[in-house]
């Protein structure tokens, strides 16, 4: 999936542009509406990256040349099967192992020794919404001070990040630093370190425990979502009666 200009796009389908970022209880924050499809080989992770990269939209840089400005999302869920050598009765059911990895390619990061303001006037209020976003979070959970009030919904990148930043998983930050351009790569190189220092909720050594509380605050959190949504409905019509 492509994130520009805080709209959601289908790389593998760029006609598709019904998608939205949404709360499921049982995956948490997930894009809805995006192509799936089933990979069984690294030949076919491939040809779907290949494909996903030529559809990625870019911009021309001022000093020449081009450079991607779109976040691009690409979410695979794994299954491994353990070999299943014992045969005859008595055999039992081969274990599965399923996990989840989120790839996220930011734009890029040259953007961030470019003050805002001015950026603001040459690609407008939210073309580089979660560039910034993503490292005002990073920069939040660095620091246990301000961990707990990292601004996830400041965009919809950090919105579906949010079970990963900062939550039960391992996260891995890999940057590519251009020689001639010292400002831009002491930028790339604070933001990951701020990303090194970011608190992360321990890993429960109860994997089904630790699931069942994210499942059951995941759909309280959703049925709160319903009501709120519904009351503003319900609201709405009283209030213009008294206008």
């Amino acid at each position: 999936d492509e994130l520009f200009d805080e709209c959601l796009s289908d790389l593998l389908a760029p006609e598709n542009t019904e998608l939205r970022a949404r709360l499921e209880p049982a995956r948490g924050h997930v894009v809805v509406g995006a192509e799936r499809r089933v990979l069984r080989s690294p030949a076919d992770v491939r040809e779907v990256v290949r494909r996903a990269r030529a559809n990625r939209t870019t911009l021309t840089l001022p000093m020449g040349g081009a450079a991607e400005s779109s976040c691009a999302l690409f979410e695979f869920e794994l299954e491994q099967r353990e070999a299943d050598d014992a045969a005859g009765a008595g055999a039992h059911a081969p274990r599965v192992a399923e996990s989840r990895v989120l790839l996220v390619d930011l734009p890029s990061t040259h953007h961030l020794v470019t003050p805002a303001a001015e950026l603001v006037v040459q690609h407008g209020p939210t073309l580089n919404k979660a560039l910034f976003a993503f490292g005002d979070v990073v920069r939040a959970l660095s620091s246990p001070s301000t961990a707990q009030a990292a601004p996830f919904a400041r965009s919809t990148l950090t919105t579906l990040l949010q079970d990963v930043l900062g939550g039960d998983a391992i996260v891995v930050g890999l940057a590519c630093v251009a020689s001639g351009q010292p400002g831009v790569s002491s930028a790339t190189m604070q933001l990951l370190r701020e990303l090194a220092r970011a608190s992360h909720f321990p890993t429960s050594k109860n994997k089904t425990y630790a699931h069942g509380l994210l499942l059951k605050y995941r759909t309280a959190l959703d049925r709160a979502l319903d009501r709120a949504s519904d009351a503003d409905r319900h609201a709405r019509p009283a209030g213009d009666a008294e206008g």
